[in-house]
């Protein structure tokens, strides 16, 4: 299986791919993993399963290119752009590509606004996004 982790250098990416990479039972797949400045993943660079790519998940060629072998993408980046690009070229690359199974995870609570216990243990897990 291969999988496409998009903003591959965040929190909830980081592990992600920890997991994909390490336990027993995803042995099997295969990680394209695309960020700006993929040197801050050069420890995976001699890794047979991960492929780094260079890119921003604004331009809709590098989503594309990034997503074409994915039989699963999975986004881990906080859509802050005012029109929405990142997630507007995650599906169009998706449905472009065939690409059937999307993840999407980011961070909630990112401006405290999930309540009470929950709230906090988000905001102390999930630190400074």
């Amino acid at each position: 299986m291969n999988v496409t982790i998009l903003a591959a250098n965040g929190q909830i990416a980081h592990l992600v791919e920890e997991r994909l990479l390490t336990e027993p039972t995803f042995k099997d797949i295969q990680l394209t993993l695309i960020l700006r400045h993929p040197e801050r993943l050069s420890e995976l660079n001699d890794n047979p399963r991960v492929t780094l790519l260079d890119g921003d998940l604004t331009n809709p060629t590098d989503v594309i290119q990034a997503t074409k072998d994915a039989d699963l993408i999975w986004s881990a980046v906080v859509d802050h752009d005012q029109t929405n690009r990142p997630t507007k070229n995650i599906i169009a690359a998706a449905k472009l590509n065939g690409v059937e199974r999307v993840v999407e995870t980011s961070l909630l609570g990112l401006y405290n606004e999930a309540p009470g216990e929950f709230g906090d243990w988000n905001r102390d897990y999930g630190g400074t996004g």
